[in-house]
């Protein structure tokens, strides 16, 4: 028996409650800068995002230490089952980051999902809207707007949330339009 069978999963010892899995499938990046997870009145809430990416990695950490597995023990000329992790875990962890304010880890989880999503990753505002506002806090302009396509449309629109992209205005501006509420980045050198 391995080091790693006799130990129980981690990932089975973190347990959450139905309400509290229902908080968090609402989370994502359109909270960002309306919900502080510092303050104190959102500690519980904080407490249970922080819950929620720990359980997130180690999910993560075993289905690649499962696939390492497999590979070994597969020979070389056979093609074994690659194991998967699905995109949307990449873009909650995303937002879960990008919530705690914790950039770095927020866009590494985001580009993530982009790698595995790469066709179709202008079809989720959320993910779009969260990365837009990574890049925003990193300066990082020039792949904002290489995101939006730097173009005068509706990049993405969905029932409460639209991204906008808007070439036309004097200064260069981004719009980003988020539940009846709007952000607006003003894009420097583009």
């Amino acid at each position: 028996m391995s080091k790693l069978d006799s130990q129980p999963e981690e990932a089975d010892v973190i347990s959450m409650t139905a309400p509290e899995l229902h908080i968090l499938s609402e989370l994502d990046s359109r909270q960002y800068g309306f919900l502080l997870l510092h303050s104190p009145e959102n500690s519980s809430k904080k407490a249970l995002v922080l819950k929620a990416v720990k359980y997130l990695e180690i999910m993560v950490i075993q289905a690649r230490k499962q696939q390492k597995v497999q590979n070994e023990n597969e020979p070389k000329n056979c093609q074994s089952k690659k194991i998967s992790i699905d995109p949307r875990t990449w873009v909650k962890l995303g937002h879960f980051h990008l919530l705690l304010e914790e950039y770095r880890k927020a866009l590494s989880a985001y580009q993530m999902f982009y790698k595995t999503q790469a066709e179709n990753h202008w079809q989720d505002c959320t993910f779009l809207y969260g990365l837009g506002l990574v890049y925003f806090h990193f300066n990082a302009f020039q792949w904002l707007a290489a995101l939006v396509g730097w173009h005068p449309n509706v990049i993405c629109q969905s029932e409460k949330f639209s991204v906008y992209s808007i070439s036309s205005w004097k200064d260069n501006e981004l719009v980003f339009v988020c539940n009846e509420s709007y952000k607006r980045a003003t894009i420097a050198n583009c």
